[in-house]
């Protein structure tokens, strides 16, 4: 559901879900 957006505000709201994608 956050795949689309980019890995900066991503890793950052969700450091979990950085390393499943």
């Amino acid at each position: 559901q956050i795949t689309e957006q980019p890995e900066s505000p991503v890793q950052s709201s969700y450091p979990e879900l950085k390393v499943a994608v």
